[in-house]
């Protein structure tokens, strides 16, 4: 796996969306090889999730994620299989497979006159030039479509 490709993720465990956090680093043994304090007692990370949670765990053997900032107190795992992604998270290019980035780039670069065509397009089917649109009027905005000059002297 490659470890390095998640660090900094945000991500929340699945029974609890409000705990998030961005992942630090994996454990290098299993989860079922990871004790955890319950109620005082040492139990196998499955476990714990078991009672705490009642949830029972599926991939023993993988690794548990460890946030980036652990904190004050004991040291916190997570399973894997119960962590979901924060939607709209950058993915910096260095990270990106190189097909990917090559693909990402071609879709993303578009001709300025294109482009333009694009925003006209949109500005029309949204009607934001538009004398009976009731919203830009009562703001008093108005959106010019024609497209910005430089003149070289």
């Amino acid at each position: 796996m490659c470890n390095h490709l998640f660090l900094g993720v945000r991500v929340y465990p699945s029974y609890c969306p409000s705990n998030t956090f961005s992942i630090g680093r994996f454990t290098k043994e299993a989860m079922s090889d990871i004790y955890m304090d319950c109620d005082g007692r040492k139990v196998p990370m499955p476990e714990f999730y078991r009672r705490k949670h009642n949830i029972k765990l599926e991939y023993l053997h993988f690794p548990a994620v460890v946030p980036e900032k652990a904190g004050k107190g004991p040291r916190k795992y997570f399973p894997i299989e119960l962590l979901k992604v924060l939607a709209n998270q950058r993915v910096p290019m260095e990270k990106m497979h190189e097909s990917l980035s090559k693909q990402l780039h071609k879709e993303n670069v578009v001709k300025p006159e294109v482009r333009y065509k694009n925003i006209l397009r949109a500005v029309a089917n949204l009607n934001l030039n538009g004398s009976d649109n009731e919203s830009m009027i009562k703001f008093g905005v108005e959106v010019d479509t024609e497209a910005n000059q430089v003149f070289i002297f």
